[in-house]
């Protein structure tokens, strides 16, 4: 049971920060606009709207 919580809570956690890592990619495409941009974490397309 205690593994099960455990397994649930991680699931949890990774989709909040995979929305969090996905919002931030979506603000910076709007600070910087479409093309391909160096960021932090390498490199990163924004699409052209």
């Amino acid at each position: 049971m205690i593994v099960g919580l455990a397994t649930t809570a991680a699931f949890v956690a990774g989709v909040i920060y995979f929305q969090a890592v996905f919002a931030g990619q979506t603000g910076v495409c709007a600070e910087l606009g479409p093309g391909d941009h160096d960021g932090a974490f390498g490199t990163f397309t924004c699409p052209e709207n």
